[in-house]
């Protein structure tokens, strides 16, 4: 791993997270304090691994085969290398949607000064968006990512119980620009968790062919929360390519649990055996969207789906690891193709 890199993920790494999850992992196991340390240091020397992804992966685990798994070093230098240019365009989810526009199917409103305020109000209000997505346009991991409640009576117009425009100002001030209409979802996904959206990611690979190659699909949902991610809480499952079929039992992230899902915890309705609809319409979708921009050749796609068929909702070029949900390694892929 090149210096400057492994100097980039020692200082990020949260340092509380990891020596919490080294306590647990000795209380559990029995394992000393200083060998789990050790074992650390070695996944991260030998194999590249992020500190906290010895957990997240579960590579403490004997079973696990450590040098098929991506690591953050190896998928560094892919995307440097295929994604070689005009990658803004994934990282700003205003400029995403202007380029992409063609593959969304529900409105935006871009807040661009204050006096634009009043205009979002009288768009959600002409089209009785009462439930509205907000979102910084650099964020990343659904962590910049609030949902809105708004509520029109006569004159008055709140978001969350305050006053819109209070609140509305406050949300630009803090970087808050780009407002989406809540999604519509599938009845086939909504009914395992109405709460959340419950987004699909796919990856895509465009080859020296020019090929589309798909590599890898994960659905997540929300536990109790309207956010999906994987990292905030939620759930996630493997998809099969070949036939969209849900295929895997659901997990979280916490990496002690044993506890897999068939079902979702909240709503009890079935996640596994579950078919995706308009599974050959979000592949063609995603294979279209892949050559829109020939200068980033690797992407993560968020999906929604919709009554009517899938929607995009973003494109990440500096996709991460999903070994821990997919519980299919591309590492060795990652590693051939460089």
């Amino acid at each position: 791993m090149h210096i400057k890199y492994l100097a980039y993920n020692i200082i990020k790494t949260d340092f509380r997270e990891l020596h919490n999850l080294v306590k647990k992992l000795s209380a559990e196991r029995g394992l000393s304090i200083t060998e789990i340390y050790k074992d650390i240091a070695v996944c991260l020397f030998k194999y590249n691994t992020k500190l906290l992804d010895y957990f997240y992966l579960g590579l403490f685990n004997e079973d696990t085969r450590r040098p098929d798994f991506t690591d953050v070093w190896h998928l560094h230098q892919f995307h440097q290398k295929f994604n070689t240019k005009d990658c803004s365009v994934f990282q700003d989810k205003v400029k995403f949607r202007a380029r992409f526009k063609n593959y969304f199917t529900y409105p935006y409103w871009v807040v661009k000064s204050e006096k634009d305020i009043e205009g979002l109000l009288q768009w959600a209000g002409k089209n009785q968006f009462y439930k509205i997505v907000t979102k910084i346009p650099l964020g990343n991991s659904g962590k910049q990512v609030k949902v809105l409640d708004l509520t029109f009576a006569g004159n008055e117009v709140t978001v969350d119980g305050i006053d819109a425009h209070k609140a509305l100002l406050k949300l630009y001030k803090e970087g808050y620009i780009l407002f989406e209409s809540f999604v519509d979802q599938h009845p086939v996904l909504k009914n395992i968790n109405p709460i959340s959206v419950n987004t699909i990611r796919i990856v895509t690979f465009v080859n020296d062919q020019a090929f589309v190659e798909v590599w890898v699909a994960i659905i997540r949902f929300g536990w109790n929360t309207p956010i999906d991610n994987f990292s905030n809480g939620g759930l996630s499952s493997n998809i099969k390519l070949e036939t969209g079929e849900i295929d895997n039992l659901a997990k979280v992230r916490d990496p002690f649990t044993k506890e897999r899902y068939a079902n979702h915890p909240v709503t009890g309705n079935a996640i596994t055996g579950v078919k995706v609809p308009f599974w050959k319409e979000t592949i063609e979708m995603v294979k279209k969207a892949a050559l829109e921009v020939p200068g980033v050749r690797t992407v993560g796609w968020d999906i929604a789906m919709t009554p009517t068929g899938p929607t995009l909702i973003e494109g990440n070029d500096n996709w991460g690891i999903y070994e821990a949900i997919s519980e299919e390694p591309v590492g060795n892929r990652i590693r051939g193709l460089l």
